[in-house]
């Protein structure tokens, strides 16, 4: 059941581009999820980024050079929740390859999300970016 709630809560994240906060500054992250504490850093490259967690999820996101969010990664644990979402993305989404997809909105908004597994962190992750 939890796994199910996981994944109900991911595709309403999903649906809109808003959820991944793409080309959204830290601030208005924050304001929209007030309750949610983050760790901010700046990397081996000196990009800005910034990473919350809710337990299940670990979301990171990364700045670029005008301090708004161009990447969104969603760290996910739990294999089970991993295929079920590889399903309905298979379902819902344009599929590139067999681990890309492609989400056209209606308003014209392109967001490209890849799958891959951080050996390192021992996590399956999804990366969303702005095509």
């Amino acid at each position: 059941m939890k796994t199910l709630f996981t994944v109900i809560l991911l595709m309403i994240a999903f649906m809109g581009s808003s959820q991944t906060y793409l080309g959204v500054p830290l601030s208005e992250i924050k304001i929209n999820n007030p309750t949610k504490k983050y760790t901010e850093g700046k990397n081996e490259d000196n990009t800005d980024y910034a990473v919350t967690s809710d337990g299940t999820l670990t979301y990171l996101y990364m700045f670029d050079i005008y301090k708004k969010c161009r990447a969104t990664y969603l760290y996910i644990e739990d294999y089970e929740t991993v295929i079920n979402i590889l399903v309905l993305f298979n379902q819902e989404y344009e599929q590139v390859t067999d681990t890309s997809w492609r989400v056209t909105y209606d308003s014209g908004f392109v967001m490209d999300i890849s799958f891959a597994y951080n050996a390192e962190l021992k996590s399956y992750y999804f990366a969303m970016t702005k095509h």
